[in-house]
């Protein structure tokens, strides 16, 4: 790790990539992972109001994102061997993706009985098994190079497998929703809630499905809430 400005710069190298991260601390309470077409850098707000609740917060580049090497097109499996290994490296105590980083943290955690230290999982404006038409639509308004993206066509034609890893979860989760911006539906909520009945729900009315990006101080007061909850004393 290097430092300045507060910030411990970090990387893992996969051998098929260089995965770089901004951390707060060597031990981290929150491991940040970024949805897909943003890089690390929207959840420096966050990570500054974890700071001040004396709570630590590693957030990286994922592969084909960033500063990181790879390529989107390795597929979202590999995405969640990546986040599995950040977990081993980095130990956090809460998970937090948004949309491509939820999905990664999905497999990653995926059948396993005993996920320690990982005590609950955030997902960002995201479930499981989201409508593909509705994604594409709202996708070629809001972000037209992402809605050709052969990752975007890897992950929706996984609905099965990403169900199957909701439903295997055992450890707390939380969802994080856009207000009426946002694409998500109730029924994709209810859904997700069948899934994993343990699943507790934020709304975040002013944001749009980037609510990093667009209320990083509300997304930062739920995790520091989520932490309170679960019991993270804080590294920070």
């Amino acid at each position: 790790m290097t430092q300045g400005n507060n910030i411990l710069e970090h990387q893992i190298d996969r051998g098929d990539a260089l995965l770089f991260a901004d951390a707060t601390a060597r031990n981290t309470d929150f491991l940040l992972l970024h949805a897909g077409g943003e890089t690390r850098h929207v959840w420096r707000p966050v990570m500054q109001h974890l700071t001040k609740a004396g709570l630590a917060s590693t957030a990286y580049d994922q592969r084909g994102h960033g500063t990181s090497t790879g390529s989107t097109a390795d597929g979202v499996e590999t995405f969640g061997i990546d986040a599995a290994e950040m977990i081993r490296i980095h130990q956090p105590a809460i998970v937090v993706g948004a949309s491509l980083g939820a999905f990664a943290l999905l497999l990653a955690l995926a059948g396993r009985k005993d996920v320690a230290p990982v005590r609950g999982l955030v997902m960002v404006d995201v479930v499981p098994a989201p409508d593909p038409h509705r994604v594409r639509r709202f996708l070629a308004a809001q972000a037209p190079g992402l809605s050709q993206s052969p990752l975007v066509d890897d992950i929706l034609g996984r609905a099965a497998q990403m169900t199957d890893a909701a439903r295997s979860l055992t450890l707390p989760v939380t969802l994080v929703r856009a207000g009426p911006a946002g694409p998500m539906t109730d029924r994709e909520v209810a859904h997700f809630r069948s899934l994993c009945p343990q699943m507790q729900m934020h709304v975040v009315e002013e944001a749009g499905h980037l609510i990093a990006r667009d209320s990083p101080t509300a997304l930062a007061r739920i995790l520091i809430r989520t932490a309170q909850d679960l019991n993270v004393q804080g590294k920070g």
